[in-house]
C-alpha cells in the first residue's frame, strides 16, 4: 500500500515573520490532498487536506497525483520511523521504476 497524495494547484503560499531569535524567515507552502485509510485499514471515505513546505528553491509540484517518496522517511534519535521534509515521486515515474 502506498499513499496517493494529489495536487490540483501550483499555488504556493508564503508565510513570513520573524523567530523568537529575532531572525526573519520565510516559508513556502503548497497544498494537496492524502488519501489514507482509517483504524481497520480501509479508505477513508474523504481525502485529508495537506500542506507541506517546499524546501529551498523547490519549484511547486505539478497538478498531478504522486505517492509518498521513501526519501521522506529517516530513523529519528531514538530508533523512531519518522517522517522529514516530504518528498513526492509522481505516480507515472513510480511505475517505471518498478518496471525496470
Amino acid at each position: 500500500m502506498t499513499i496517493r497524495i494529489e495536487i490540483e494547484s501550483v499555488e504556493v503560499s508564503i508565510k513570513s515573520g520573524t523567530s523568537k531569535a529575532g531572525k526573519p524567515f520565510s516559508m513556502r507552502e503548497q497544498r494537496g490532498h492524502a488519501f489514507l485509510l482509517d483504524e481497520h485499514g480501509r479508505p477513508r471515505k474523504y481525502p485529508q487536506e495537506i500542506r507541506f513546505i517546499l524546501e529551498g528553491e523547490h519549484a511547486p509540484y505539478p497538478v498531478g497525483v504522486y505517492q509518498l517518496d521513501l526519501a521522506s522517511l529517516y530513523v529519528g534519535r531514538f530508533g523512531n520511523l519518522e517522517v522529514g521534509q516530504l518528498r513526492l515521486k509522481p505516480v507515472a515515474q513510480a511505475a517505471q521504476s518498478r518496471a525496470a
